[in-house]
């Protein structure tokens, strides 16, 4: 209700029209939800976030080649848009396209200032990489990088509790538990 009051004080307010578009979609209602975004992108068509905003409604109702679209298109006004970067790494793994995926993590990790959290970020993607891959010893190791480097990690302790388990490695899988 406060996003649709802001438009009809002001038609062109176009964090209103995101705002109301993600809000439509939270309630469900996707086909609103699409039209504000497309909105959204009228307003501010050389911007790359109307674009990953749309993007990310086309990844609610399922359309992810339209979304992979739409995150390529940000990414062309913006080369160094991290969260299209990512999002795009996201559905590559999705779809079970892991190196495709992998490029687009580290590029989006690239885009941020650097940080031991980041970094300890980082090192979580490329174990959940190699955890899918099948490559459980690697993905432990990264993952207790991680958690060297950032102990608060939850994805990097859940991945090593979850790469332990794969190995039946129960009494690291135990003290990990532990710890958590």
């Amino acid at each position: 209700r406060s996003y649709e009051q802001a438009l009809e004080i002001d038609t062109s307010y176009a964090i209103a029209i995101m705002s109301l578009g993600y809000a439509y979609s939270t309630t469900g209602e996707q086909a609103k939800a699409v039209d504000q975004m497309e909105h959204y992108i009228r307003l501010v068509p050389d911007a790359a976030d109307p674009r990953a905003s749309y993007a990310d409604i086309l990844i609610r109702v399922g359309r992810y080649d339209d979304a992979l679209e739409q995150y390529q298109k940000s990414l062309l006004l913006k080369p160094d848009y991290w969260y299209s970067a990512n999002q795009i790494g996201t559905i590559y793994m999705t779809k079970g396209r892991l190196k495709a995926a992998d490029e687009q993590f580290h590029k989006a990790i690239a885009a941020l200032p650097q940080s031991p959290q980041l970094k300890a970020n980082h090192l979580a993607v490329d174990g959940h990489l190699n955890l899918l891959r099948g490559r459980y010893e690697e993905a432990a190791q990264q993952y207790r990088d991680a958690l060297s480097l950032d102990s608060t990690n939850g994805e990097a302790a859940y991945g090593l509790l979850n790469a332990f388990r794969k190995l039946k490695d129960m009494k690291h899988a135990d003290e990990v538990l532990a710890g958590i």
